[in-house]
Parts: structure tokens; C-alpha cells; sequence
């Protein structure tokens, strides 16, 4: 029996990989991962943004910290609709890696809280709609005797770039913080 659950578990994994194979399938479990860089990048340094580069207090790192998760679950629960009403996942897809990278670019560069409350909303809104079609275009991607597999590989890869992230930023600020101090550093890892 131990031969035979093998043999199927190996089966399995081989058509697995096979599926990950394809060329549109690897792209889109790759780009799954790609929101987390951006999510993970504001929580790691949000404290750091706040207090050193907004001056700000402890209390309003967890404001932006609220407001981000605030919104990315609205818009995560309304990607749907939005494609719906759109008629394709790709204006919504365009859109929300937009509203991420502007966002965070508002987060890293703002003048005062206000903004930085803004550019949070704006990565939240892209964060939830990005996820959750990317999420969702994984699932139709597979046979369902597949479909738990791939959609452990793209959870895998998100929890692989959830990891590697801190890693990597915090290694780009320590090498460029001598020279450029640490805000600027955090805005350039950023």
C-alpha cells in the first residue's frame, strides 16, 4: 500500500508540475506573490515610515496599519463585482497593481499623516483586488483534481515572498543608510 499511495503521490506532483509548466500558469502563481512585496514591505517598515520619516507616534502607525487592512478587505470583497462589471480581470488587474505601487509610493514620500492615510487606502484598494483575482484566476487555471494543488503553490510562493522580503529590504537599507541616512534609505528600499 505505502508502494501505491507513492506512486500516486508522485503522479500527482508530476502533473502538477506539468500544469506549473505552462507558461500562463507559472506567470500568473508567480504574480499572485508579487502584491505580497508591496503588503509586506508597508508592515514591516510602517513603524519606522511613521515615527522617522512622518515624525509621527506609535498610535498612528496603527492607524495606517488599520486603514490599509480596513480597506484592503473591502476591496478584496468587492473584486468580484468589479470584474463583473467591467466585464474582464484585466482593467481590475491593471488597476489595483497601479493603485499598490502608487499608494505605496505616497505612503514612502508623504509629507504628513494625511497623505500617508491616503497612499495606504490607495495600496489597499489594489492589494484587495489584486489578491483576490489572482487568488481566483489560480483556481480556474486547474482540473479540480489539480486545482488544491495550485493553489498551494501560489500560497506557497506568497508565503515565500512574505518571508524573503523583510530579508531583502532590510539588507538594501543597512548597505545604503551609511550614505544616504535612514529615511532616504527606507524610501529607496521602499
Amino acid at each position: 500500500r505505502a508502494a501505491e499511495a507513492d506512486a500516486g503521490g508522485g503522479s500527482y506532483a508530476r502533473a502538477l508540475l506539468a500544469l506549473f509548466a505552462k507558461r500562463r500558469v507559472a506567470a500568473v502563481v508567480v504574480a499572485r506573490s508579487l502584491p505580497v512585496v508591496v503588503w509586506i514591505a508597508f508592515f514591516t517598515y510602517n513603524s519606522l515610515i511613521v515615527t522617522r520619516l512622518l515624525g509621527g507616534t506609535a498610535f498612528e502607525a496603527g492607524l495606517l496599519a488599520a486603514v490599509g487592512n480596513f480597506v484592503f478587505a473591502v476591496a478584496g470583497s468587492q473584486a468580484g463585482r468589479l470584474t463583473s462589471a467591467l466585464g474582464s480581470r484585466f482593467y481590475p488587474l491593471f488597476f489595483g497593481n497601479v493603485c499598490l505601487a502608487v499608494g505605496l509610493v505616497f505612503v514612502l514620500f508623504a509629507p504628513g499623516l494625511a497623505v500617508a492615510l491616503g497612499g495606504i487606502a490607495v495600496a489597499g484598494v489594489g492589494f484587495g483586488v489584486t489578491l483576490t483575482l489572482y487568488r481566483s484566476m489560480i483556481t480556474g487555471l486547474a482540473p479540480s483534481e489539480l486545482r488544491g494543488g495550485l493553489v498551494s503553490l501560489g500560497a506557497a510562493g506568497a508565503r515565500v515572498t512574505a518571508t524573503v522580503t523583510p530579508i531583502a529590504m532590510g539588507a538594501t537599507i543597512a548597505a545604503l543608510e551609511p550614505s544616504m541616512g535612514l529615511p532616504a534609505a527606507i524610501q529607496v528600499a521602499g
